[in-house]
């Protein structure tokens, strides 16, 4: 899915269904390639939704990143300084 933003977020959203809440790891996936296209919003929801599976440096890190793009650097801190 090179290249294809679209298909990826399709087969990713796939993968979350499938995955239901037994692993955190396609809804960070997702958020995280929401938050790359732009889409900070949904791409908080995605990854909160996987760190409520299961909580992770990556989860948090990437959840920093979404408020930082949303400009809620408070929030960014507090998200980053979770990760570790």
């Amino acid at each position: 899915l090179k290249g294809d933003a679209a298909g990826a977020e399709g087969a990713l959203r796939e993968a979350v269904a499938l995955a239901k809440d037994s692993t955190p790891f396609a809804r960070l996936a997702l958020g995280e390639l929401l938050l790359r296209r732009g889409r900070a919003e949904h791409a908080l929801t995605e990854l909160q939704a996987g760190n409520l599976i299961a909580g992770s440096a990556r989860g948090f890190l990437a959840i920093g990143d979404a408020y930082a793009a949303q400009l809620e650097l408070d929030r960014a801190r507090t998200a980053y300084r979770e990760a570790s």
